[in-house]
């Protein structure tokens, strides 16, 4: 079976307020087509794991890189080379998150290193119902069609990770998705 890695992760701080004290929910968001694609990703959450309404998500982006792309291309086949290139180089650089309108769910935008371990999230943040981190967006040349990747954890042992492709028309829209790992 063919793999896809993981470089890392980026430790990044985002300006918002934190404080020991118990934390609201926060709109995470931005503007531009990098936020665009964010919000279309991040609302298609809502039945994810279950009628999903608030969930809880770093401050950074995740740095994963797809390093077998034979891979990604045989399971998303609108997905070309040169889409995987741009996607790679944009998750090279770090993206810090900026606030943006339009998320239909509810988000505590936390410090990366604030983050409790998944055996804690309940007892820290008791209304969220998962851990979620996207990546930065890769774009073709035109900005027509986008690469992303996302994973959503809830429970210990129990969550996904995927790469999304978007077309944008008028607005962005899921065309594809895939599975790169499952627990």
């Amino acid at each position: 079976m063919k793999k896809v890695a993981v470089l890392g992760v980026l430790l990044v701080a985002v300006s918002c307020t934190r404080s020991k004290a118990p934390m609201e929910p926060q709109v995470i968001g931005g503007t531009g087509e990098e936020y665009a694609v964010y919000r279309v990703v991040l609302n298609d959450l809502r039945g994810e794991p279950v009628q999903m309404q608030v969930f809880v998500m770093p401050d950074s982006t995740e740095n994963y890189i797809i390093s077998d792309s034979d891979y990604v291309v045989k399971g998303m086949p609108q997905v070309n080379e040169e889409l995987i290139a741009q996607y790679n180089q944009a998750n090279t650089a770090i993206k810090f998150l900026q606030p943006i309108s339009g998320l239909a769910l509810k988000c505590y935008l936390v410090n990366r290193t604030e983050i409790p371990a998944i055996f804690e999230l309940k007892t820290k943040f008791p209304d969220a119902q998962a851990l979620v981190s996207i990546s930065s967006v890769g774009f073709d040349a035109e900005k027509r069609s986008a690469l992303v990747y996302i994973s959503c954890i809830w429970a210990p042992l129990a969550g996904w990770g995927k790469v999304v492709y978007l077309e944008k028309e008028k607005e962005w829209q899921i065309k594809a998705s895939m599975l790169v790992w499952i627990s």
